[in-house]
C-alpha cells in the first residue's frame, strides 16, 4: 500500500483480520498514487505523483528486506498516476493524469541488442553521455 506522504507498506495478511507490516516501509520522493506487483511477485512498483513522474522499484524477493532496483524510471509528461507491469513481466507501464503513457522495456538482453542493432558498441565518452546513471560496460 502506499500513501501520500511518498511511504509504501508492505503486508503480511495470512491473517486477512489482523494483517501485519513487513519489514520497514519503503520510503520514495514524493507521493505514492498507485503500485503493482510483477506476475512473477519479485518486484514491486510505485508511481509517484510529482511533478516529473518518476516509477521507483523494489525486489521483495525476500519480502521483510526488500532492495531498491536501480534509478527511478522517469517521464518528463507529468505525474503518474496508474502502472502496470505487461503479463510477462518484462515491461513496465505508466499513465498520467493528462493520459500520456510510458513504456519501459525491463528485459536488458532486449534492450542491450537493440542499442548494438542500431547504434553499435558505445565507446566510454558516448556511454557517459545517453547512460550516465551507469558505469561503462561494452555491450556488443
Amino acid at each position: 500500500m502506499g500513501s501520500s506522504q511518498g511511504v509504501v507498506t508492505l503486508w503480511d495478511t495470512a491473517d486477512p483480520n489482523h494483517p501485519v507490516p513487513l519489514g520497514s516501509p519503503l520510503t520514495t520522493t514524493g507521493p505514492v498514487w498507485a503500485v503493482a506487483f510483477s506476475p512473477d511477485g519479485r518486484t514491486l512498483a510505485a508511481a509517484l505523483h510529482a511533478s516529473t513522474g518518476a516509477l521507483v522499484r523494489w525486489d521483495v524477493s525476500d519480502r521483510a528486506r526488500p532492495t531498491l532496483i536501480g534509478e527511478p524510471l522517469t517521464t518528463s509528461t507529468g505525474p503518474l498516476a496508474v502502472t502496470a507491469f505487461s503479463p510477462d513481466g518484462r515491461a513496465l507501464a505508466a499513465t498520467t493524469e493528462g493520459g500520456a503513457v510510458g513504456l519501459w522495456n525491463l528485459d536488458v538482453e532486449q534492450v542491450a541488442a537493440r542499442v548494438c542493432a542500431t547504434a553499435g558498441d558505445l565507446d566510454a565518452q558516448q556511454w557517459t553521455r545517453l547512460v550516465s546513471t551507469l558505469p561503462y560496460a561494452e555491450l556488443c
